[in-house]
């Protein structure tokens, strides 16, 4: 009777131990299923390299290393790329060359820390490099994005190596907030703050130190189910010289300009707009862009900007003939003095034509010309200029199967001709170029390639003439299941100096590519240039470099 009065509690005790079993079971197989859900990717690269001149003086050094490693780990809709990079040369440059960046993304944001490039709009920053942090989440519809770090570093005077340019360190700050999404409908505000750090060397020579504050509206609508697109900025910035100057005051400056920028003798205010648009049909498709970039207008978190500026551009395309016939045009305008702050203004005129026609698969030809005009209006002649070049260019491609042979010819003809009226030294006046090129591709069973070819150019002036011819042969395999891939090109050039010598070059390089598994790909590439010069006031040189690169993907 005990025994039955117990049974139940066995059963019920059996049932909990089974249960926390299931538990344990399920807890290892949801570990397990995300243990298989993570991804351990990436590359990992190293390059080296050595490097032998003789007869002149070395452009290089004589060995170089160079050391690259991007792993990425996922998990989901989370990411984490790292990449490290190390190279011999980082001291050669007055930058540095070694970079570390981590990179984690999720759904709806990212992070970047160590070096990285990072664009916030057109006129504030825009894929500078940088070292520092920055971050950029987009909850639903709504942007937000700030980065912080240094954008240039700090190099002492040195009276011993006056090619060195001395430099301060430089921070860059800057935050952009907006609502839409990047690929299509978006307003965005975005503010930067740039400033150099006066006590980061102590003897500065001819550097200034710099202070920059810029703002953008920029924004963008799409409509007519995405066939239009169009986007804009606006831009200003107050930038200063040389941060050492006296404070400039005036009762007309709002007190909040004073908190957020102090305005000195040698800074300057301006501004830049951007307006472009595109709509694209099947067979039509038209594009144009508008900007003006006020003198004196400047943002350090740009790489590379030219102010006083004013340019358009538009290039409608065209397909006809079921997109067989391919049709584009090109046109654009600039000008600078927009302020009339200069003696003269400058204009440049560009004019692009290009056609494409497939007749078959076979034969394909295109055609281009392009005209480039650039004059002023300088008072003085020998300041004036006036400069117009245009060139012509022709290419027909052939496909043939002749047999078990597949050959591929391809032609070019190319000719420029420049007239400069005005009396500026730099420009040759009446200059013209003839090139010609050609090429034959002969693929044999079994992955042999043979590839001859010709090029030829003749530059001509009124008062010199110089020309010269490359023969070149490359041939190239794939053996072992393409598991090796040789190759091997000879080249010889011939040039005609307008001193009326004659050079030769001779070129031979050598490249072999293993790939010792699926993962692991072993490539070297020697290359050879002996060049003898027919004039004895120029020297004969011989130059040979040599690098081996190892990739392993995981």
């Amino acid at each position: 009777m005990t025994g039955y009065i117990f049974f139940p509690i066995s059963i019920l005790w059996k049932l909990r131990f089974f249960s926390k079993l299931t538990l344990v079971c399920l807890m290892l197989s949801a570990a397990s299923s995300a243990v298989a859900q993570v991804q351990f990717r990436g590359e990992l690269t190293a390059y080296g390299e050595i490097y032998q001149i003789d007869g002149r003086e070395a452009r290089r050094p004589d060995h170089t290393w160079h050391l690259a490693f991007r792993p990425t780990l996922t998990f989901k809709h989370f990411s984490l790329p790292l990449e490290f990079f190390l190279s011999s040369e980082d001291e050669r440059f007055r930058q540095p060359v070694n970079r570390f960046s981590l990179k984690p993304s999720w759904g709806w944001g990212g992070l970047q820390l160590g070096d990285f490039h990072t664009r916030h709009s057109e006129f504030t920053l825009n894929n500078i490099k940088m070292r520092g942090a920055a971050l950029q989440i987009n909850p639903g519809i709504f942007r937000l994005a700030v980065a912080g770090g240094r954008t240039q570093w700090e190099v002492e005077a040195d009276t011993n190596r006056r090619q060195v340019t001395p430099a301060f360190r430089r921070n860059v700050y800057a935050a952009s907030i907006g609502i839409g999404r990047e690929g299509g409908s978006f307003l965005d505000l975005s503010l930067l703050k740039a400033e150099d750090d006066t006590t980061s060397i102590q003897q500065p020579g001819a550097a200034r130190p710099q202070e920059n504050l810029s703002a953008a509206l920029s924004g963008q609508i799409e409509l007519l189910q995405s066939r239009l697109r169009l986007h804009g900025e606006l831009a200003g910035a107050a930038y200063t010289r040389d941060t050492r100057a006296d404070e400039f005051t005036s009762e007309e400056i709002p007190s909040a300009v004073d908190d957020l920028y102090t305005l000195r003798l040698s800074s300057r205010v301006s501004s830049a707009f951007l307006g472009e648009g595109e709509y694209r049909e099947r067979s039509f498709a038209l594009k144009g862009l508008y900007r003006r970039v006020n003198p004196g207008f400047v943002s350090l978190g740009l790489p590379y900007l030219i102010n006083d500026l004013e340019q358009w551009k538009i290039s409608p395309q065209l397909r006809l003939l079921q997109r067989r016939w391919l049709l584009r045009l090109g046109y654009g305008r600039r000008r600078d003095n927009l302020k009339d702050e200069k003696q003269f203004t400058t204009r440049r005129q560009e004019l692009q034509l290009f056609s494409s026609y497939r007749f078959s698969r076979a034969f394909n030809l295109s055609a281009g010309y392009q005209s480039y005009r650039l004059d002023n209006d300088a008072a003085s002649a020998r300041q004036r200029l006036k400069h117009h070049s245009w060139g012509l260019n022709l290419r027909p491609s052939l496909l043939l199967r002749t047999g078990v042979l597949d050959h591929q010819v391809s032609l070019m003809f190319l000719t420029r001709q420049i007239d400069s009226g005005g009396s500026l030294d730099r420009l040759q006046p009446e200059t013209g170029i003839y090139h010609f090129q050609g090429g034959w591709g002969v693929l044999f069973p079994g992955g042999w390639r043979l590839t001859p070819g010709v090029q030829y150019q003749d530059n001509r002036t009124t008062e010199r003439e110089s020309r010269w011819i490359t023969y070149s042969l490359g041939g190239s395999a794939q053996l072992l299941r393409r598991s090796l891939m040789p190759s091997l090109t000879v080249s010889l050039n011939q040039i005609r100096n307008p001193d009326e010598s004659e050079d030769t070059q001779l070129g031979v390089v050598l490249g072999v590519q293993f790939r010792a598994s699926a993962d692991d790909l072993f490539s070297l590439n020697l290359r050879n240039s002996d060049y003898q010069s027919g004039n004895s006031l120029r020297q004969d040189f011989q130059e040979f470099r040599a690098g081996l690169r190892y990739t392993r993907r995981f």
